[in-house]
């Protein structure tokens, strides 16, 4: 397992706010990304590939529901 400093160097900070809530092959393509939500709500993606962030996507509000 990685540290809170490994993580960091690998995709960046995560603001304030945000907490991590799963992991999802959401493209098919057998790369993890990761779904974290926003105290607000907001669930978003991090599409990765080998260890870079290549797209974050704003999936839905839970308050939209």
């Amino acid at each position: 397992m990685l540290s809170s400093s490994e993580r960091s160097a690998i995709i960046g900070s995560v603001g304030q706010g945000w907490h991590i809530v799963g992991f999802a092959d959401a493209r098919g393509d057998d790369k993890t990304g990761i779904l974290s939500q926003r105290d607000s709500g907001v669930i978003a993606l991090w599409q990765l590939s080998n260890n870079q962030v290549l797209h974050a996507t704003s999936i839905v509000s839970v308050n939209q529901i």
